[in-house]
């Protein structure tokens, strides 16, 4: 399943700046991630969060799946750094925002009772049971396969929202 972003999905969002459904999250999370993947001043990099830097090519930022909302959709303080360096902190943010981004963090781990309980959302509810797992669906981690991440995100975005996640 290829996601597609051509799709016209109104969202409905928080005062955060963030969708307010987890699926939405997701799918906003992962236009972002390929809009980081097409532009060459950033590189993924699944372990940092948002770390913004200069070298002798210019500027620079590594981001992970969550990171890349916080470079694309928010965007995170990109164009108020003045600093040659910087690196995200949670603190710096509302805790909304740092929620929801641990909710990406979570879902990027195939970890779906993390992504749970930073929505509040109660995993052993019977009709969500199928998410109490360790790795949900046919879960790729994105270093093993660009592709197979992906197609895990759009089964689970279609799961969540038949769930009306």
């Amino acid at each position: 399943m290829a996601f597609d972003t051509t799709v016209d999905v109104t969202y409905e969002f928080d005062a955060d700046g963030l969708p307010k459904k987890l699926s939405d999250l997701i799918e906003v999370a992962l236009y972002d991630l390929e809009k980081c993947e097409a532009d060459p001043k950033f590189k993924i990099e699944m372990s940092t969060w948002f770390d913004k830097y200069t070298d002798k090519n210019g500027v620079h930022c590594e981001v992970c799946f969550a990171g890349a909302v916080l470079a694309q959709t928010i965007p995170y303080k990109v164009k108020d750094i003045k600093h040659r360096s910087f690196e995200f902190c949670f603190n710096d943010i509302e805790d909304s925002i740092g929620k929801k981004l641990q909710a990406l963090d979570h879902v990027r781990n195939g970890d779906m009772q993390g992504a749970f309980e930073e929505f509040d959302i109660d995993i052993k509810d019977q009709k969500y049971e199928k998410y109490d797992c360790v790795a949900y669906g046919n879960y790729t981690p994105y270093e093993t396969s660009r592709a197979g991440f992906k197609d895990y995100l759009c089964e689970l975005i279609a799961d969540l929202r038949a769930d009306g996640l």
